[in-house]
């Protein structure tokens, strides 16, 4: 991925740093108790909450870290449910729409970062539904309920429908997904094999039927996981709790950590988007890892909700410099032209 370019506020990745005492603090009982449970979800009273430092507060609650609202929320009528973003869909220069499940939530919230730096009017409708392959046949979540499915397969074929008869016109669709479990949970057996098979046709098809649509496709590929959970450690650097194994590196997502099964997935990523006039693959690993760590920090403020999600609470500085960081905007319209396909870089550049 190559090395990382120095962004104003951004702590390199090699020099990642924790914030905050690691010191004693007289703070409640019950917050140091859930902290030690290694806690997939940081929950506690309002009374304990009101007693940690203003620093650590974003981070005291799972639902509020995926809290996000837009500069500028509009709706459209085909999805009234939905969030409209950025310029106004109807004169907007561009209309994109940002369709996956909660990695395509979490995206969102960075994409507006990049809109706010751009002069090009740009509309995104954030689709929060399913992985777009998941069409409740061949692609079928074994991990849900049949319900899931059939929600899937409903979203997907009005999507579809959308897209094809939209005016204005859809100019690019985003593609954005949890794309490495899927792997794993579309067979019942749990087969990796047979899944990478089964999730590279299902996505090769949805591609096809896309761009029978719409001229250009992103596919955007995972942002890295956590094999542990960071966020508990980073919660108790701030909050002056002290925590065992909270050192100095336990915030630091070291790229040699990540698991395999993500770059596999954004191998097959490019492959895919390579054999599909007018597709284009970002990976969101290039965007955040070097050769050695994966950004986690900037400002001081710790980037991930979960193993998996990055917050969507970010002050909008932290979130325009992240968008920066990752060259995000090259994920947006207007593209530049090869060989009369838009292309977008598969990397970031450094």
């Amino acid at each position: 991925a190559g090395t990382h370019q120095s962004v104003p506020g951004v702590t390199p990745p090699a020099r990642a740093r924790v914030a905050g005492s690691r010191g004693r603090a007289p703070l409640a009982v019950a917050a140091m108790l859930i902290l030690s449970m290694g806690a997939a979800a940081i929950t506690m009273s309002q009374g304990a909450r009101d007693r940690l430092p203003e620093a650590a507060l974003p981070l005291s609650d799972l639902d509020l870290m995926w809290m996000w609202e837009p500069e500028s929320r509009y709706s459209h009528p085909a999805f009234p449910a939905q969030v409209v973003f950025g310029a106004p869909w109807e004169t907007a220069q561009f209309r994109v729409v940002l369709w996956g499940d909660s990695h395509a939530a979490h995206l969102a919230p960075l994409v507006e970062a990049a809109l706010l730096e751009s002069t090009v009017q740009t509309s995104v409708l954030l689709f929060r539904s399913c992985p777009a392959n998941v069409d409740g046949q061949r692609a079928y979540s074994h991990r849900q309920d049949v319900a899931y499915n059939q929600k899937c397969a409903q979203d997907r074929a009005k999507m579809l429908g959308f897209l094809e008869t939209s005016e204005p016109a859809v100019d690019s669709v985003i593609l954005a997904s949890s794309w490495v479990p899927m792997v794993r949970w579309l067979t019942p057996e749990r087969d990796e094999v047979e899944g990478m098979r089964l999730w590279r046709s299902t996505l090769d098809d949805t591609l096809k039927a896309v761009a029978q649509r719409v001229p250009t496709t992103v596919l955007v590929g995972q942002v890295p996981g956590w094999d542990r959970n960071g966020l508990p450690c980073a919660f108790a650097n701030l909050a002056g709790l002290y925590r065992s194994g909270c050192g100095s590196d336990a915030t630091t997502l070291l790229t040699e950590e990540v698991d395999d099964a993500f770059f596999a997935v954004d191998s097959a990523l490019e492959e895919l988007a390579g054999r599909n006039p007018g597709v284009s693959a970002y990976l969101a690993s290039a965007g955040l890892c070097d050769d050695r760590e994966c950004l986690s920090r900037v400002d001081d403020e710790f980037l991930y909700r979960d193993r998996g999600h990055l917050r969507r609470n970010l002050p909008i500085a932290v979130r325009r410099k992240v968008a920066e960081h990752m060259n995000l905007e090259q994920i947006l319209p207007p593209f530049d032209s090869q060989q009369g396909s838009p292309m977008v870089a598969l990397e970031a550049s450094r």
